[in-house]
């Protein structure tokens, strides 16, 4: 993973610092929220301690999802394809998950839901497959992708699920596991970073703008589900190249901060932030300390596989 160098370490000089060099939507987004939460989670890689179960359920879910369609593309075998994919799944979730405490906000997400969500998308998935109306492109864009934006400076990327073909035109899609109900999913298509930053970079790689976006909910809830719900999203040229001068902004405007080594407060954003505690502190020396004592420092790098875990609570 490529880091950016602290051009000035004055603020909490004892912590170690390995702040990723391409943006990501994670990344953007902890910068939108606060610029402390950002120098907290991105800079200095710091994470709660806490279960995210919910977080293995959308892992184990992508894995089948990827091992389905790469050993469908393989074999041309519906069965063997299925029987790899759950194979696949069961391992994840045996490896990062477990099952949840009853009374919990997420214990519905079990290994028998994971299951019957699987049977589900597999359908779902069967359906396409004999319709033969979308093409998954294989080698365009797979896993974690990075481009250079027009400043020649700023890096982006972003992890794809598939990069796949309707009615001849490029349509990247995403897999979400989700308990959001339909029509508030519906308000988060756009703006979207994580969308418009998929399709600017596949309109980059690819030398072709995409028509659309498909974004596939896998829907659970503690009534209800499993239940595939596609979606669609799209930008136009402008909205691109104006999201990427955003970017450039964005990646400018954090410099302001490395040289200073300043990172300011978003109170707004404070009643409900898990780092309440270390900014309420009265020093910075009791600052560092909660930080150490509270929570786990693992930097984030979005191209690491097990990161594709992708639930909208």
């Amino acid at each position: 993973m490529e880091v950016i160098v602290s051009p000035k370490q004055t603020f909490m000089p004892e912590i170690v610092r390995k702040e990723p060099a391409v943006r990501d939507s994670t990344i953007v987004k902890a910068q939108k929220t606060c610029r402390r939460l950002y120098f907290y989670t991105v800079v200095c890689g710091f994470r709660e301690r806490k279960s995210t179960g919910y977080l293995a359920f959308g892992g184990a879910y992508h894995k089948f999802r990827e091992v389905l369609e790469t050993v469908f593309a393989s074999t041309g075998n519906q069965g063997e394809a299925l029987k790899a994919a759950l194979a696949a799944c069961m391992t994840y979730w045996m490896k990062h998950g477990s099952e949840p405490t009853v009374g919990t906000k997420f214990d519905f997400l079990t290994g028998r839901k994971l299951l019957a969500s699987c049977e589900e998308a597999f359908k779902h998935w069967q359906r396409e497959k004999n319709a033969k109306a979308i093409e998954v492109v294989q080698g365009l864009v797979e896993g974690p992708a990075i481009i250079t934006l027009s400043d020649g400076l700023t890096k982006i990327g972003a992890r794809f699920d598939q990069v796949t073909r309707w009615r001849g035109r490029l349509w990247p899609r995403d897999f979400k596991s989700t308990s959001k109900e339909k029509r508030w999913f519906q308000r988060q298509l756009e703006p979207n970073d994580q969308f418009s930053r998929q399709s600017l970079i596949t309109w980059r790689l690819s030398g072709e703008l995409p028509q659309g976006l498909f974004v596939e909910l896998l829907f659970n809830d503690k009534k209800s589900g499993p239940e595939v719900i596609p979606l669609t999203t799209a930008r136009t040229e402008d909205q691109l190249l104006n999201f990427e001068q955003d970017e450039i902004y964005l990646s400018n405007e954090l410099n302001a901060c490395r040289e200073a080594d300043r990172w300011p407060m978003e109170e707004k954003s404070c009643p409900f932030c898990p780092f309440r505690s270390v900014c309420s502190a009265p020093t910075e020396r009791a600052q560092v300390a909660q930080l150490k004592a509270n929570f786990d420092q693992k930097f984030w790098d979005f191209t690491a596989a097990d990161l594709n875990a992708e639930v909208e609570e």
